[in-house]
Formats: C-alpha cells, structure tokens, sequence
C-alpha cells in the first residue's frame, strides 16, 4: 500500500513476499523491473487488514533510495541497487502498523516514528545514514503522517502531525518552532 517514488529514470516501490521486504526499481521508459532488494525481519508486525508490512513510501534525491519498513528499519541503495546502508530499529509498538514514510529534503533524510512507547523525529545524512540530529518526540503515542515541510523568513519548517497536535520543527537543528493542539487522536 506505498504510493511510488519517481526519480528521472526510476519508478520505485517497496512491497512484501513470503516474509520478504523489498523495494523495487521500475524503468520510466519501458516498464521493466531493473532491481529488486529484500531485507528479513525476524517477524513481520502487526498491521491494519487494508495493508500490510511494507504500507511507507520510499524516498529519493535522485542518488540515494531509502526504504522504511517497520518490521525491519531503514535501508539505502544508490539508483543501481547497491546497498550503501541499513539501520535494524525495533518494531514500534502501535496500533495498526507502519505508515510514516521517510522523506528527504535540503540533503537530510527525514524519519518520524511515532508509537505507544519512544517516539522520535530524527534527520540522517542520506548517503551515509549517520544522524544529523534527533528530537524526542516521546509524548505523542501511535501515529501514520509522513512529515510535510514549508519555507519561512531564515529556513526551512518541518511539520509533523501527532497525537492531538501539529508540531513545526526548524528543519537546519530539528529546534520546535511552534505548535498547534486540539486535532485528531488518530494522525493519518
């Protein structure tokens, strides 16, 4: 249930097949499928009946490819397929399973992971996957909004929709902003 990832050559989608994560490089052009690359999980997570294991969309900057499961964690190739970095993170603890995708903007990786328990909003170097910065994000429980981002006078915000409130981080040191509550308990 990801949505695609389009590049200049590249459409790009992850999925699930016996017990398999994969992400998929599809060519614009002809249709054909230029590589795939699977991870395991130990075990799958639970997940809402309308999707499964592999529902976060991939992300591109036209150089790296990074692909979210939450069963597994975060992995990168580069356009070719070649794995260049995974991180393994523990299976959130949460309602219905991953849907947050991670996102990259201004050359950093964005990944938000809001759960029942040690919820985080993190910016990564694409390229290598080493953190840039980290925000605790520990009072929001289970959440599914992929972050979303607008200009302001001196930057760049980064908007995070969680349990009850919209959070604005400044997207150069992940500083909160400002913030918004009184929304839905069930961010999607």
């Amino acid at each position: 249930s990801s949505s695609p990832c389009v590049t200049a050559e590249l459409v790009l989608v992850t999925g699930a097949r016996e017990g398999e994560l994969i992400t998929v490089a599809v060519a614009r052009a002809s249709g054909a499928v230029v590589w795939e690359r699977a991870v395991r999980a130990p075990a799958l997570e639970k997940t809402h009946e309308i999707h499964g294991p592999a529902a976060p969309t991939p992300t591109s900057d036209g150089k790296v490819v990074v692909s979210y499961f939450g069963s597994f964690g975060l992995v990168a190739h580069d356009l070719a397929g070649k794995e260049l970095w995974r991180r393994p993170l523990a299976v959130p603890e949460n309602t219905f399973g991953t849907a947050a995708s991670p996102v990259i903007v201004d050359g950093k990786l964005l990944f938000v992971q809001d759960a029942q328990q040690g919820s985080f909003l993190e910016a990564l170097d694409p390229a290598s996957g080493k953190t840039l910065w980290r925000q605790d994000r520990s009072g929001f429980g289970s959440g599914w909004s992929t972050p979303a981002t607008r200009p302001f006078a001196g930057g760049t915000e980064l908007l995070v929709l969680g349990v009850n409130e919209l959070t604005a981080y400044d997207l150069a040191d992940g500083a909160e902003r400002w913030s918004y509550p009184g929304l839905t308990d069930e961010p999607i």
